[in-house]
């Protein structure tokens, strides 16, 4: 499945609106406070997004290691299964060697 939406932006230093200073009218100051917040909010919006990708791939990562583990202990549990029953085949008949004896 393929990645949707549009592409990240890629990661560079973005400028932030330094914080309102003095000297400015309220609306000014409200408009340039107002920016700031959008721009730290997007800003951490990507770090989340870029995280979460990451996260993400690291997960189906885990997946298919898990997956090739859990094989490999199948084949495992197959072998020792076979040697218990072996095992007890041998027990057996030579339980039965005895007692024909």
């Amino acid at each position: 499945m393929g990645k949707r939406g549009r592409p990240a932006l890629p990661v560079t230093s973005t400028a932030i609106t330094p914080k309102p200073k003095e000297g400015l009218t309220e609306c000014e100051r409200e408009a340039a406070a107002f920016r700031r917040m959008r721009e730290l909010n997007n800003l951490a919006s990507r770090r989340w997004r870029r995280r979460r990708g990451e996260e993400g791939r690291l997960m189906e990562e885990q997946v298919e290691t898990l997956i090739n583990k859990n094989a490999e202990l199948k084949i495992k549990l197959a072998k020792i299964e076979e040697m218990v029953m072996n095992m007890r085949k041998s027990c057996l008949s030579r339980n039965l060697e005895r007692i024909k004896r």
